[in-house]
């Protein structure tokens, strides 16, 4: 990574972006490889419009690309079971029957 903006801007004139599944694995290759050529140095490597539309229109392939992402657990699920048993709760101890 640069150190300051002048050194930005020299590493970005001079060389080529990292393909973005570096950042990010589940990036399938056909968008990885999309993206790199709108980032290309010269404006004649670039797509063009309509070749873009053409590529992001296309019905998506069934093929697997590879396994899929692994979740990150979170807390997401625990807290919607913890709402629910509170509700639960909160409702058992508010009931009362009709006549009591």
């Amino acid at each position: 990574m640069a150190e300051t903006f002048y050194s930005c801007v020299i590493a970005t004139r001079e060389h080529a972006p990292d393909p973005p599944s570096r950042l990010r694995p589940e990036i399938p290759p056909w968008l990885d490889a999309q993206l790199l050529a709108c980032l290309a140095k010269a404006p004649a490597e670039r797509p063009n419009l309509a070749g873009l539309r053409a590529v992001f229109s296309a019905p998506p392939s069934l093929a697997s690309t590879g396994p899929a992402p692994a979740r990150r657990a979170g807390w997401g699920g625990l807290a919607v079971v913890a709402l629910g048993a509170a509700l639960a709760l909160g409702a058992a101890l508010g009931y009362r029957p009709s006549g009591a």
